[in-house]
């Protein structure tokens, strides 16, 4: 278990990390899919967001190795997650 939450406290780094690397290289995705907010409490807001950091097909605009690092690394902890919670 402690490992776990160490994992989901590294993915919530990167994912802050990702979001203002984005804003920096690239405004209009920024713009496009975190709409000026790391966290809002809107529903369309979260989904949209999550659909982003959690869908590689998502990533096509991105052009930079930092982030596209930080993107398939979060994606990796987050499949690991959801295979440990899955399995067991």
């Amino acid at each position: 278990m402690p490992l776990i939450l160490v994992l989901f406290v590294c993915s919530v780094a990167l994912q802050f990390y990702i979001y203002l690397q984005i804003g920096k290289h690239n405004q209009k995705i920024a713009d496009e899919v975190f709409d000026g907010a790391w966290f809002k409490k809107e529903k369309g807001h979260t989904k949209r967001v999550f659909i982003f950091y959690y869908n590689p097909l998502r990533w096509q605009g991105i052009k930079q190795l930092n982030l596209m690092s930080a993107l398939v690394i979060n994606f990796v902890i987050f499949c690991y997650i959801l295979m440990r919670i899955i399995l067991g």
